[in-house]
């Protein structure tokens, strides 16, 4: 009903679509995640947000014993593992549906390795931890560009990056390198920081 509104209006409807900082499979598809070897609890900005917080009679309960095994990065948020091939079949079907809704441009965020954190105590699923970064990413990159127009020509393609991607040369060690988004985004946002 919104997006008959905005297109009576002609306002242009961007989705934007947080990829790889996903908490919405873990009980469906915890082996899509990130994991620790040694689990810890992560309290920080996530417990001013009421529906991450652990109630006291949820702590033997299967569902927090599960996401207490899974990474986190500083914020407490979960990851997906980007190399995983099920994890992009989700993002990709996932963006289908919201271009069927009827939005103009996908806005994708999140599009990257995690980079905040103790990430060299999260263990990947898929990923091998050789294979370099960038290239996992060029993959997903071509993959969902290849993909979203075909499946709709029109629809509009663009992505958030961290404003060193701009100015770096290679990859900035989360697998976005300039080169390998600008044949496969229309758009591109980079994000820049005060303490940046």
């Amino acid at each position: 009903k919104l997006l008959s509104e905005l297109k009576e209006k002609n306002i242009w409807a961007i989705a934007r679509l947080v990829v790889f900082k996903d908490a919405s499979q873990i009980e469906a598809h915890p082996e899509w995640y990130l994991k620790r070897e040694n689990p810890k609890t992560v309290g920080n900005e996530c417990w001013n947000k009421k529906h991450l917080r652990v109630k006291p009679e949820d702590l033997q309960a299967t569902s927090y014993k599960l996401q207490a095994n899974l990474w986190r990065d500083r914020r407490g948020g979960y990851w997906l593992d980007p190399a995983s091939p099920e994890a992009q079949k989700y993002i990709l079907d996932f963006s289908q549906k919201i271009i069927d809704l009827g939005f103009d441009e996908l806005q994708f965020d999140y599009v990257r390795f995690p980079s905040d954190g103790d990430v060299e105590n999260a263990t990947y699923p898929v990923w091998d931890g050789k294979t370099p970064k960038y290239l996992v990413m060029k993959s997903f990159f071509d993959s969902l560009h290849k993909n979203l127009k075909a499946h709709k020509p029109e629809i509009i393609l663009s992505a958030d990056l961290f404003g060193y991607v701009a100015i770096g040369a290679g990859d900035v060690s989360i697998g976005q390198r300039l080169e390998d988004i600008g044949d496969n985004f229309d758009y591109i946002s980079f994000m820049v920081y005060p303490s940046h």
